[in-house]
């Protein structure tokens, strides 16, 4: 049992240093992008419509493993039902992001939150808006070359409140300061 124990601990030693060997010493920086989302939003598990918002990313990464971030998307496509359109109008977040250098190239992170965001129908007799606010979390992968830009890959809980189920699928293009 001792034997598997140092087995562990000595591989956990040999993948954390070999993730800071892979990443080198590591400098601050701040950071700016785009961000494009894909959003599903499942309504009382009756229906389910998808939505595309544009917006802006905006951090700083103070550690090797953690960095605050900012965002805010606005709405370019809805979806409609029987003639209703359902649209996420925009999204603004603020995230504290827990970084995991994985290889020199690649980091993988958890993102941990509050944002609001805001709904509208219109249609048939209906205008209505609302906009309410949650805590927001996701996963994600960050990929570069050893450049400033880096292509990030993620899923984010937008909203779950009220039969309201809220996903987004994020392709961010940021640039590192």
């Amino acid at each position: 049992m001792a034997k598997h124990i140092k087995t562990c601990v000595a591989g956990i030693l040999l993948m954390v240093s070999s993730s800071v060997y892979a990443k080198g010493s590591f400098e601050d920086y701040g950071y700016i992008g785009l961000g494009y989302s894909y959003v599903d939003a499942d309504i009382g598990g009756i229906t389910s419509v998808d939505n595309s918002l544009l917006g802006l990313v905006g951090g700083y990464r103070f550690h090797k493993n953690f960095a605050v971030e900012a965002r805010g998307y606005g709405n370019i496509s809805n979806d409609s039902i029987l003639g209703v359109d359902i649209q996420i109008d925009h999204s603004f977040s603020l995230f504290g992001k827990a970084v995991l250098p994985v290889w020199k190239y690649l980091d993988i992170y958890g993102l941990l939150g509050f944002g609001q965001i805001k709904a509208s129908v219109t249609g048939q007799g209906y205008n209505t808006s609302d906009s309410d606010s949650d805590f927001q979390y996701g996963i994600g992968a960050a990929f570069n070359k050893g450049n400033p830009l880096e292509l990030q890959l993620e899923w984010v809980k937008w909203y779950d409140n009220d039969g309201l189920d809220v996903n987004g699928v994020n392709l961010n293009l940021v640039w590192n300061l």
